[in-house]
C-alpha cells in the first residue's frame, strides 16, 4: 500500500507519502517527504518475528545507498533470534555480515527491553557505522542489570572469503 501526497504524476516527483510493505512476517510501515534526492522518514513501524520498534532518519539513494537512520526498538527477543540463526545453513550463518560495498551510511540502535532465556542483558545502545562493505562499531554498551554495563568497539571487517570481527 503506497500513498503519495504532494505529486507531480507527469514526471513522478514525490513530495512526500506513506508506505507499507509487509512480507511474511516481516512488516514496515513509513512516513516519509522527499527532498533534494533524500528520503526522509519522519516516523516509521518496523517489526517481525524477533523485534518491534520505530525507526526515522534519511536515506540518500543515488550515487550510492547512503543512510543515517536511528532504530529504537522496544522489544528484542533474542532467543527467537538465537535459534533462528542456530537453524540457518552454515554458508548462510557465514554470510551474514557481508554487506553490500555500495551501501553506506550510520545506524544509532537501541533497545530497553531484551528477551532471553538468561534475562542477563537488560538494554543496549549502539552506534554503527557501515562503509564499503565493513561495520565499525562505534559503540555497543550493553546493559548487564546488576553485573553493571560493557562497551565493546571493534570492527566487522569483510573481504571475498573472509569475515574478520574485531575488538
Amino acid at each position: 500500500i503506497n500513498n503519495f501526497f504532494n505529486s507531480d504524476k507527469e514526471n513522478f516527483n514525490i513530495k512526500n507519502g506513506n508506505i507499507s510493505i509487509k512480507k511474511q512476517k516481516n512488516k514496515l510501515t513509513a512516513v516519509f517527504d522527499y527532498i533534494d534526492k533524500e528520503i526522509l522518514i519522519t516516523k516509521a513501524n518496523v517489526r517481525n518475528f524477533f523485534l518491534e520498534g520505530k525507526l526515522r532518519g534519511k536515506i540518500k539513494l543515488r550515487p550510492y545507498t547512503n543512510f543515517n537512520l536511528d532504530l529504537e526498538l522496544s522489544s528484542v527477543n533474542f532467543t527467537k533470534l538465537y535459534t533462528y540463526f542456530l537453524n540457518l545453513k552454515n554458508e548462510r550463518q557465514k554470510n551474514i555480515f557481508k554487506i553490500n560495498d555500495k551501501i553506506n551510511g550510520n545506524l544509532n540502535f537501541s533497545s530497553e527491553k531484551i528477551y532471553s532465556d538468561f534475562n542477563l542483558i537488560k538494554s543496549f545502545e549502539s552506534r554503527l557505522n557501515f562503509n564499503n562493505g565493513n561495520i565499525s562499531i562505534e559503540q555497543f554498551l550493553i546493559n548487564l542489570g546488576k553485573l553493571g554495563a560493557a562497551d565493546i568497539l571493534g570492527s566487522i571487517d569483510n573481504d571475498k572469503q573472509l569475515t574478520n570481527f574485531k575488538y
